[in-house]
């Protein structure tokens, strides 16, 4: 187990890369929970990441090693699964409903970044909810080797 997780985290290193090189990104494929998020894969490639659309559900912090934030952002819960139905065929009355998966698994894309040492997740606060209330922690990733 501490070697699979060692190998991971060298992934991630590797995957992130110390060259600064700005023409490349990184993909985190990472596995979400009620409670956690988990990375599975870690994965660099050619070209610039793309922005990714502003969304409510999982927020992220970059971290450097002395916890400088170095970017944040959110994305989609990709738990909430969302379906669009007709009520009756050829009506064009549509109905709406959400479905909550025990798991899911989604991919973040960030632009390759020799600072960046972790990055630490958070449920978003659910709209409507008192401005004081702090987002449930969902795990840390470290993007560098021990």
């Amino acid at each position: 187990m501490a070697m699979s997780l060692a190998l991971l985290a060298s992934a991630v290193s590797t995957a992130l890369g110390a060259s600064g090189d700005t023409n490349r990104f990184v993909a985190l494929q990472l596995k979400v929970t009620a409670t956690e998020v988990t990375l599975m894969q870690a994965l660099q490639f050619p070209g610039k990441a793309k922005p990714e659309p502003k969304r409510q559900g999982l927020d992220y912090v970059i971290l450097t090693a002395e916890g400088t934030v170095v970017s944040r952002g959110s994305i989609e819960n990709p738990r909430f699964e969302r379906a669009c139905t007709e009520e009756q065929p050829g009506s064009g009355i549509l109905t709406q409903s959400t479905s909550t998966l025990e798991e899911a698994i989604t991919v973040l894309r960030l632009p390759v970044d020799p600072t960046a040492d972790s990055i630490e997740f958070f449920k978003s606060p659910d709209s409507g909810a008192s401005p004081t209330q702090a987002p449930q922690f969902l795990g840390k990733v470290s993007l560098k080797t021990p």
